[in-house]
């Protein structure tokens, strides 16, 4: 007896303890989840580059324009991420 077909199209005969919790935090998101094959994006660098570049962007303007600024402060903000 199966309980569901995965995404894949394999019949799911057992639940796992985590898919359980899915189930009963939201089904809706078991059925995205487990049955549709659905998953979260998660944060990718190149979102988090934008920010940085963003972020100097605005710090060069806030802080007079001056030459070289925004290069430092995107050197220190993206510093956090490739230590």
């Amino acid at each position: 007896m199966s309980l569901y077909v995965s995404a894949s199209g394999r019949e799911v005969t057992h639940a796992s303890s985590s898919s359980l919790d899915t189930y009963r935090l939201c089904r809706r998101k078991f059925k995205l989840s487990r049955i549709d094959g659905w998953r979260q994006k998660e944060k990718k660098a190149s979102r988090e580059f934008g920010k940085c570049i963003e972020s100097a962007v605005q710090y060069y303007h806030d802080n007079g324009l001056k030459s070289g600024e925004a290069v430092t402060e995107f050197q220190r903000l993206w510093a956090k991420f490739i230590d």
